[in-house]
């Protein structure tokens, strides 16, 4: 197994993109990023799944295009599994969990794209240690890493801009019946919400803009 490498927990949503797209910046052909998806994750719809997949794909040709080497692996589940748990956000890291148990290396880094408001913090601690735990029962150590824990949503957003990322690289809806953003469900309102946001601070700069320029010229 290889070791030292960098994986980033890939979704194909709008946070795990960005993260992946940082690292894939700075790799190479020897040392490509490890981009970990799930393919047919039990608490997704066959829709969105089918649409996180297309935008993936899309995202994997425009960073080709880009020179970036991206090793994309992925873990298939089971249609017999289903997850019995709860639902506000602790299904995904323990299915990211299982799917680290079959490929993690030795002295590996995992990269995790939770933002700050992500319901993942709360119980974070308890993940690490289960990570920790994996790692131990398979002999190895690896590490984990959380490049994005102080982004606000609409830093994101800002981010996939001034990367030039097409938005269709990227696709977060929970949702989805006809391969678009419902536009009604938490992920869309989250996305809407934080696109307005940062509109909202562009137009306040540009008002202040003026004022300090006529401060400057004062002096």
């Amino acid at each position: 197994m290889t070791t030292n490498r960098t994986v980033v927990l890939w979704s194909g949503g709008a946070d795990s993109t960005l993260l992946l797209h940082q690292y894939a910046g700075v790799s190479s052909e020897d040392y490509p990023v490890v981009a970990l998806s799930v393919i047919g994750h039990p608490n997704l719809n066959k829709h969105q799944i089918s649409a996180q997949n297309a935008a993936q794909q899309r995202y994997l040709k425009f960073a080709k295009k880009k020179g970036y080497h991206i090793d994309h692996q992925t873990v298939i589940t089971s249609g017999k599994f289903v997850w019995g748990g709860d639902h506000d956000g602790n299904a995904q890291p323990v299915v990211w969990l299982g799917a680290l148990a079959q490929i993690v290396g030795k002295n590996d880094i995992v990269l995790m794209g939770y933002i700050r408001d992500a319901s993942f913090w709360h119980f974070n601690h308890e993940f690490k240690e289960a990570f920790r735990t994996m790692c131990g029962l398979k002999g190895l150590e690896a590490k984990l890493s959380f490049p994005l824990e102080y982004h606000h949503k609409w830093e994101v957003m800002q981010d996939l801009k001034s990367e030039k990322i097409p938005d269709n690289c990227w696709f977060s809806c929970d949702g989805t019946a006809n391969k678009k953003p419902c536009g009604s469900c938490s992920k869309c309102k989250e996305i809407e919400d934080a696109k307005k946001e940062l509109l909202a601070r562009k137009q306040a700069l540009k008002q202040l803009a003026p004022v300090v320029t006529k401060k400057r010229r004062r002096k």
